[in-house]
């Protein structure tokens, strides 16, 4: 268990930042559509 436990680690650690940066991307654009959402109601 010990051994295959760092990979695994890794592994779910890889996914977790990649969740985290789409995360951050998508929020990113959903303000920009905010944003540009409120230049045309403006």
């Amino acid at each position: 268990m010990h051994a295959a436990g760092p990979g695994i680690w890794r592994e779910n650690f890889k996914s977790r930042k990649m969740r985290i940066t789409l995360v951050r991307t998508w929020n990113m654009a959903r303000k920009l559509k905010i944003m540009e959402n409120e230049k045309y109601t403006i």
